[in-house]
């Protein structure tokens, strides 16, 4: 655990309009930095999006919050079928990982400019495998820029292995997947 932030697992019923509008302010500014550049995001539209995604089958939210204030970081995913995953990567090319086993989309993982380097991305993304993994789910798939290296060394010391494969729409972001033990 990271000194002075707490690590909330969080449902889409039990969100606070106050907290998920927090989480989407922090996702416009963390996408406008590099290697993202994606200076297009409203608060708005992220937060009918992650409403959408949080509302998934077995959706799984959770944020890093500084002493009970503000959101700081946060990272969330839901169980994702072969159809769903053929359209978050615009093809086939991961039906290899549907094993009749279920299967976790990481979705998001965010962490403010002014707490990265702390440790923050890993303790997040070990609290959502490891919640996922009490689901009883074996398997995690995630996507990453080429370019993001703080995130790709995160994911990595996390067992997840890139699989050189790139989305069709976002071509500079690849495929991760983790066998969740």
């Amino acid at each position: 655990m990271v000194s002075g932030i707490e690590f909330k697992d969080i449902s889409i019923n039990n969100l606070s309009h106050k907290k998920a509008l927090e989480c989407a302010e922090l996702y416009c500014q963390i996408w406008k930095e590099p290697p993202w550049l994606e200076d297009f995001w409203k608060s708005s539209e992220v937060l009918a999006d992650m409403k959408k995604q949080l509302n998934k089958d077995e959706s799984i939210c959770v944020f890093a919050e500084e002493a009970n204030s503000h959101v700081v970081g946060f990272t969330w995913g839901y169980v994702v079928s072969q159809e769903d995953i053929r359209d978050i990567c615009g093809n086939n090319s991961l039906d290899f990982i549907f094993n009749g086993g279920r299967v976790f989309y990481v979705d998001e993982l965010g962490v403010s400019a002014s707490y990265r380097n702390c440790g923050i991305g890993k303790s997040l993304t070990k609290k959502l495998i490891s919640l996922a993994k009490e689901k009883l789910i074996k398997t995690a798939i995630l996507r990453t820029n080429v370019l993001a290296e703080s995130a790709r060394i995160v994911y990595k010391e996390m067992g997840f292995v890139d699989l050189k494969i790139f989305d069709k729409k976002y071509s500079d972001r690849t495929y991760w997947l983790a066998e969740l033990k």
